[in-house]
């Protein structure tokens, strides 16, 4: 919708009356706007690729930690057979799987303390202290994947509220176009002929946005020459 009005403004019939109207910066804004706001979908395609590859590795780290610490479960029944309650508690035998990342990590946390504070139990059935560096690493990069996706979170929050800001403002300066147009052209509006119906066409009147019909419809359209605020855009407006 942005770039029709973008290419009516161009036309050296119907946008130059428009463009008359209009201050210099509040064109130049209008179409810097549009860049941006496509360099964001841009970002956001990029963005998404990058999130496929981090829940690859993801699957990496989650099935060798699995590995892991069944392995190390299986070492702790011989090592501790008949302690239940050091199996239980330490070892987390009979606990309920964990169901998430973080339930996980915690997990993972606990087993590594078992393994620290029984080396020699666990040695004579064959858990070596190089079981133990790489179970480090493996809850190490568990952990990794907790603040990613919590950096994820927070970055994903952002792009949202700056892509819904310039959506916003671009929506501002589309509407201000359009009332341009409907000034600068009036009296071939008010004809109802060919030049009209093509002028209608070109900047998207009564086609964006959508007629509001309830009682409550209104006019609050800011002023094409003067610098969009950043209030949010109108969610009932008449056209």
């Amino acid at each position: 919708m942005a770039q029709r009005l973008e290419q009516a403004l161009l036309d050296p019939t119907i946008g130059l009356p428009v463009v008359a109207h209009l201050s210099e910066a509040f064109v130049s804004e209008f179409k810097a706007q549009i860049a941006h706001l496509a360099k964001l979908g841009t970002d956001r395609n990029e963005a998404s690729g990058a999130t496929g590859i981090l829940l690859q590795e993801r699957d990496v780290i989650l099935s060798e930690f699995i590995l892991q610490a069944s392995a190390l479960r299986r070492v702790a029944r011989h090592a501790f057979t008949g302690q239940g309650v050091v199996l239980r508690s330490e070892f987390l035998i009979g606990r309920s799987a964990p169901r998430n990342l973080a339930m996980i990590l915690d997990q993972g946390r606990t087993l590594l303390a078992a393994v620290r504070h029984y080396p020699t139990e666990l040695s004579a059935f064959g858990w070596s202290s190089t079981a133990t560096e790489a179970f480090e690493r493996t809850v190490e990069s568990v952990a990794a994947l907790c603040r990613e996706r919590d950096n994820a979170g927070i970055e994903k929050l952002d792009f949202t509220a700056e892509r819904t800001a310039a959506a916003n403002l671009l929506y501002r300066q589309c509407i201000a176009v359009q009332n341009v147009a409907r000034f600068a052209h009036a009296r071939q509006l008010a004809a109802k002929d060919v030049q009209s119906v093509a002028i209608q066409s070109h900047f998207l009147l009564d086609q964006f946005p959508r007629r509001f019909t309830g009682s409550s419809a209104r006019e609050d359209l800011p002023s094409p020459t003067v610098a969009p605020t950043a209030d949010p855009a109108p969610v009932e407006t008449r056209v």
